[in-house]
């Protein structure tokens, strides 16, 4: 392994242990609407890095880490990180804007949100790989959505999925990743 894939490794791991480490503050980090709305706006940020039980941060960990080599090797580490912290915040706030939603923790809206917003940043790099991301997750969130919508509920162990986090993520990364085409674009056309 070279050290430049070593030293692409540390962050990933630093998260890892970050959420591990911050897992015992979950009450005071997950995402609660009425706290929130009282003025603890670091939860629109913070609920994505805790979870409900160790098996839920695994999951999401093991789902980051697959995600994270993924995408490491085509964007610099730098954008990576910018994206993570703009997909999350935005994700917070549609999350906030959704009514019925009163409780939320866990990584995986933010996870679709980073798929949708590389698929639609790669798309005109005609990538394939990129091309199905997008329109896999899209078809993913629509077929949970549905299944949600007609008394379907998705369950790991005893604990409900909020699929809308995931719609809501998918929404958030396509909206940013058109956001970043659309200012390259930009940037290209002469004045």
């Amino acid at each position: 392994m070279a050290t430049t894939s070593r030293t692409k490794l540390v962050p990933i791991i630093v998260v890892a242990v970050g959420m591990i480490v911050v897992q015992s503050y979950q009450p005071l980090l997950e995402f609660d609407r009425q706290l929130i709305l009282s003025g603890e706006l670091w939860r629109l940020l913070t609920c994505h890095f805790v979870h409900t039980n160790n098996a839920h941060m695994w999951l999401n960990l093991l789902a980051a880490l697959v995600l994270y080599i993924c995408l490491s090797p085509i964007g610099t580490t730098s954008e990576f990180y910018r994206a993570t912290t703009a997909l999350a915040f935005s994700l917070g706030l549609l999350l906030l804007l959704y009514p019925i939603l009163d409780w939320y923790n866990g990584l995986s809206g933010l996870l679709h949100a980073l798929v949708a917003y590389y698929g639609v940043r790669f798309w005109r790099e005609k990538n394939r790989l990129f091309r199905f991301a997008l329109v896999a997750v899209w078809a993913k969130v629509t077929i949970e959505t549905l299944s949600v919508y007609l008394g379907d509920q998705y369950m790991v162990g005893n604990m409900r999925v909020v699929t809308e986090s995931h719609f809501l993520g998918v929404l958030a990364g396509t909206l940013a990743g058109c956001g970043f085409v659309n200012h390259q674009q930009s940037r290209k056309t002469p004045k």
